[in-house]
C-alpha cells in the first residue's frame, strides 16, 4: 500500500480484510481481531458502505480492486476504511460523503450518503478547510495591562533581545518558529504568577493553532481557554454552531472570560470550569461534538503526548460522525519530537 497523503488518511495500516471479510461479520456493532489490536473494530462505516456501494460517485472515477484497511491514526485510534486502486496503481481512500452537507442541514441518514474518494471529498467539501485568520488581540484587549490577583495580560512589542532570548532557549518550538518571529511586532501575552507566561500570541501559537480554527465546524468543544485566540475566529462564524469552552482555572475564566463574552453576538459560547480529564466521566453518550481539540498544555513534552492519546481515547465516543476532527495542540509533531530528544 502506497499510502498517498493526498489520497489516504495517512494512517499506519495494520491489516488488510476483503469486502467478503467483513461482510461475514453481518450487522454487529464490532468486532476483534487480536492478532493487531485488542481494541474494538467498529464496523458502522463499514455497513454505510455496504449498503451505498464502493465506487466513488464522481463521474470518470474508475477505481477497482477494493478492499479494506485496518489503521491507526497519530492519536491512536484504530480505523477501518475502504480504499480502492486508480489507475496510476495507488490506494485511494473511499469516503462518506454528505449530499446535502451537514453545515447546510444534512442529516446523517443512509439517503444522505453516497460513496466519494478522498480525492474529490476534499475538492467537494464545504465543511473543513475554511482558511480562517486569527483576530488581532492587541485590538481586543485594548488596556495596556490587566491585572488580577493571579493573572496578568499585557501587550509588548518584540525587540531584537527578546528574539535572542527565545533563540536561546532552544526548546523543540522556538527553535521551530523562531524564523517567523518579527523585531518591533506586538504580542498579547497572559502571564500567571509564580508560574509565568501561560500562553501568548507569538507565531509558536498562532501557527501551531492555525490547523485547528480552519477544520472547527458544527458543535466544538475545547479544553483550555487561554487568552480565547482560537475561539476568536470561531465566534460568529456560521459553520460553528456552539462552543463550549472547558477551563481548569477559575481566575483565567474570570478575567479571560468577560473579555470574550463581550464578542459572542449570535451567543454560541459556554465556558464551563472544569477538569479535562474527568470532565468525559459529565458527559453522557448523548451529548456529540464535531470538533473536539485539547490545548492544555504550555509546552510539549513526552508527558503531554501521553496525556493526548489519554485524552483522545477518553473523548473519542463523543465525535458525531466520521468526519468529525479531533487533535490535540502539537500532537503531529510527537515523532519528530520523540526522535530529536
Amino acid at each position: 500500500m502506497k499510502n498517498g497523503h493526498l489520497k489516504t488518511h495517512n494512517y499506519k495500516i495494520l491489516k488488510t480484510y476483503t469486502p467478503e471479510e467483513i461482510k461475514a461479520h453481518g450487522n454487529v456493532e464490532f468486532f476483534l481481531d487480536p492478532e493487531v489490536t485488542d481494541k474494538k473494530i467498529k464496523l458502522r462505516r463499514a455497513h454505510i458502505l455496504n449498503k451505498i456501494g464502493y465506487n466513488c460517485c464522481e463521474d470518470g472515477c474508475n477505481l477497482k480492486d477494493f478492499y479494506f484497511g485496518l489503521g491507526i491514526d497519530n492519536g491512536g485510534g484504530i480505523h477501518l476504511d475502504l480504499y480502492g486502486i486508480d489507475q496510476d496503481g495507488e490506494d485511494v481512500m473511499i469516503t462518506i460523503d454528505h449530499v446535502k452537507p451537514k453545515s447546510k442541514g444534512g442529516k446523517d441518514v443512509i439517503k444522505n450518503f453516497r460513496p466519494m474518494c478522498k480525492v474529490h471529498n476534499e475538492i467537494k467539501s464545504n465543511v473543513h478547510n475554511f482558511n480562517r485568520k486569527f483576530i488581532d488581540l492587541t485590538k481586543i484587549y485594548t488596556d495596556a495591562e490587566m491585572i488580577s490577583q493571579n493573572y496578568q495580560i499585557y501587550k509588548r512589542k518584540l525587540t531584537k533581545e527578546d528574539i535572542e532570548a527565545l533563540r536561546g532557549v532552544g526548546n523543540f518550538l522556538s527553535k521551530k518558529y523562531i524564523k517567523y518571529f518579527v523585531v518591533g511586532e506586538e504580542h498579547v501575552s497572559l502571564y500567571k504568577r509564580g508560574e509565568g507566561v501561560m500562553m501568548s500570541t507569538h507565531q509558536t501559537e498562532t501557527m501551531t493553532n492555525q490547523d485547528f480554527i480552519n477544520q472547527a465546524y458544527g458543535d466544538v468543544i475545547i479544553f483550555g481557554l487561554g487568552l480565547g485566540m482560537i475561539v476568536f475566529p470561531l465566534l460568529n462564524d456560521k459553520d460553528v454552531k456552539s462552543i463550549t469552552v472547558i477551563e481548569y482555572d477559575a481566575g483565567v475564566i474570570d478575567m479571560v472570560g468577560k473579555v470574550i463574552e463581550k464578542y459572542d453576538t449570535d451567543k454560541k459560547l459556554k465556558i464551563i470550569q472544569g477538569d479535562v480529564f474527568e470532565y468525559h466521566k459529565q458527559l453522557n453518550l448523548k451529548q456529540k461534538f464535531d470538533t473536539i481539540y485539547f490545548d492544555i498544555w504550555i509546552k510539549i513534552n513526552e508527558k503531554a503526548f501521553d496525556e493526548m492519546e489519554t485524552l483522545h481515547d477518553a473523548y473519542r465516543k463523543f465525535m458525531r460522525a466520521d468526519i468529525s476532527y479531533m487533535h490535540s495542540w502539537c500532537y503531529e509533531f510527537k515523532d519528530e519530537y520523540l526522535k530529536e530528544m
